[in-house]
């Protein structure tokens, strides 16, 4: 409530608290300021949220309702947000928008569940078409009220949500996601990260066994209501795997009972499946402000560590960043890269663009950027591995203290730079700081690949540079989650810090040269550096399955290609071995968010 009047603005009589029962707020006066609407009993975030929808638009003055979740302000969404979002809602230009998430959730067709969803920027509005999403922080149109579509108080809890916004969609309206506010956030979206951000201050899916029940039983509706009949059956399989996963017999008894009342189509509250772990207390003094928006760390605010002094800026680190960018064959990427880069919030002092055999070259003053560029070029193509052993030298020779790698297919967010070097600032010679990578369908990439990461002048000086003779394939795993880790320097996910994987040059068909290098680096990396097992298992599977299922006409020679590359994996036989064909940037893909 406070986040809502004193950063969102909201003035006291325009705030309806809905208490589901038992509760309310802490202090005496703020409850006598807002709206109080007070339910007899827990009729669930289903009945909550339809009562309180109704009792916002009795209002003839409400045109949009912020619908909120009373645990919102611990995934600190960006705030202020709610005035610019209606702004940009009614600028974008989009007719009968229904709802506006802080982040959204595709369908897959077939089965019916739902993958986090994280669309590029640079659309109408910064808002892009959702499926579904949780209650969250959303914004709900007068007009899908007026409409008929409510919350249906009878699914409770568990997929009631989903079931909203179907039926927001159905009625004709659509359901966009703030792509701004989404971005910021990936890192909330998962289960994990929700936890995460929780379990200090609310119980989770593992303390609340009843959750279950609903999960179980609700699909059931969703599927007769909005999906097909082969969600059924996957549905049962989800179940069967939640059984195993369960973490403990209430919860496995919760989800039997679930599946069977789903079955029947029973639905409404069931009074053995209520809540009863309530808020945890709280571990620090309220009114330090731990927790609000506005009060958590970002870049250039955190408090220095006791005995260290003023910790430098990112504004004081940024001149000393050189940005790194791998190019090979892909002129509109690398000039979106470019671009990015120069427009920043923190600026790095200069690019340096190491040219891997571009045809035609590469030239500094195409680039058009105010920041110093400068190009270095191999006539011969190095692979990604080459390439960047070839940039990790340009740094060693230099006075840079940092170096920001990035693909000629990565464009970061504008705050990305300033955001990996407020958590770099904390020890700067450890800095091997990563953000999270956007792929072209939306999904969530963590992994440590050559997608925008900090990497500090001495941890380089320590390890090396890549290894040029991997060529292509696993020269990042080898690099980045093998030797860098093992010297002392984990990788670190700074959350907040988001680029955008554009994959320029993945074609339809895989080349027969990538099963080669795949199939060689793979097992060389594990059983001449690593000494372990690790995943290649799973891995190499997946090769030779990809092989005889989608390589229709030539499995054979794929086949051959891939004992090759175990053979020359086995005997240590490194280096460009197997002809390559030049690749060539494919038409960028923005795909529809559902």
């Amino acid at each position: 409530m406070r986040s809502l009047l004193d950063v969102e603005g909201f003035s006291p009589d325009r705030v309806v608290v809905v208490v589901n029962g038992e509760g309310g707020l802490d202090d005496p006066e703020l409850e006598k300021a807002v709206r109080m609407l007070r339910l007899p009993s827990n009729v669930g975030p289903a009945g909550g949220f339809h009562h309180g929808l109704l009792e916002a638009f009795a209002d003839p003055r409400t045109r949009w309702a912020y619908l909120c979740e009373d645990d919102m302000v611990l995934l600190h969404l960006p705030t202020p947000r709610v005035a610019g979002l209606v702004a940009r809602v009614e600028s974008s230009g989009q007719d009968a928008v229904g709802a506006v998430v802080a982040f959204g959730r595709k369908f897959v067709p077939r089965s019916g569940h739902t993958v986090n969803v994280v669309p590029r920027r640079g659309q109408p509005g910064e808002l892009s078409p959702v499926d579904v999403s949780t209650w969250g922080a959303t914004l709900v149109s007068r007009a899908v009220v007026d409409a008929g579509v409510l919350p249906d108080a009878d699914l409770f809890f568990g997929f009631e949500d989903f079931d909203f916004y179907c039926r927001v969609r159905a009625a004709g309206f659509s359901v966009l996601v703030d792509v701004i506010c989404a971005r910021q956030v990936a890192h909330r979206q998962t289960s994990a990260g929700r936890d995460d951000a929780l379990r200090d201050h609310r119980p989770i899916d593992a303390d609340e066994p009843w959750r279950a029940y609903y999960l179980a039983r609700n699909y059931f509706a969703l599927t007769r209501r909005h999906g097909r009949r082969s969600w059924f059956a996957w549905h049962l399989l989800y179940s069967a795997r939640r059984l195993q996963l369960a973490h403990s017999s209430a919860e496995r008894v919760a989800t039997l009972r679930g599946v069977v009342d789903g079955a029947r189509g029973n639905l409404g509250i069931d009074p053995r499946y209520l809540r009863e772990v309530g808020e945890r207390a709280p571990a620090t003094d309220q009114s330090t402000g731990i927790g609000v928006p506005g009060a958590e760390e970002g870049p250039g605010t955190a408090a220095p560590a006791p005995g260290t002094g003023a910790l430098p800026t990112p504004e004081e680190l940024g001149p000393g960043v050189v940005a790194l960018v791998l190019s090979h064959n892909a002129p509109q990427a690398l000039a979106r890269c470019v671009e990015a880069i120069a427009a920043q919030t923190v600026r790095p002092g200069s690019i340096i663009v190491v040219d891997n055999a571009s045809e035609p070259a590469v030239r500094a003053e195409d680039l058009g950027t105010a920041l110093p560029v400068s190009v270095v070029r191999s006539d011969t193509n190095l692979g990604p591995a080459g390439g960047w052993a070839l940039a990790f030298e340009e740094l060693l020779a230099g006075s840079d203290d940092f170096a920001w790698v990035l693909d000629d297919d990565i464009v970061p967010d504008p705050e990305c730079l300033e955001t990996l070097l407020g958590d770099a600032r904390h020890d700067p010679k450890a800095a091997f700081c990563f953000p999270r990578s956007m792929q072209p369908d939306g999904t969530v990439g963590e992994w440590g690949s050559w997608c925008g990461f900090i990497v500090s002048h001495h941890i380089v000086e320590q390890v090396g540079v890549p290894r040029a003779e991997f060529f292509w394939w696993a020269e990042d795993n080898e690099y980045c989650h093998w030797r860098i880790p093992q010297a002392g320097y984990p990788r670190r996910l700074v959350d907040g810090a988001v680029v955008q994987h554009d994959a320029v040059r993945q074609a339809a068909r895989v080349p027969l040269w990538k099963y080669y290098y795949e199939s060689r680096n793979m097992l060389y990396l594990h059983l001449h550096v690593m000494h372990r097992v690790g995943w290649y298992p799973r891995n190499v599977t997946k090769l030779v399955a990809r092989a005889l299922v989608r390589e229709r006409g030539r499995r054979l020679a794929c086949l051959r290609t891939i004992l090759l590359g175990l053979s020359d994996g086995a005997m240590g036989r490194l280096g460009m071995r197997f002809p390559v064909e030049p690749m060539q940037e494919q038409p960028r893909r923005i795909p529809d968010a559902r």
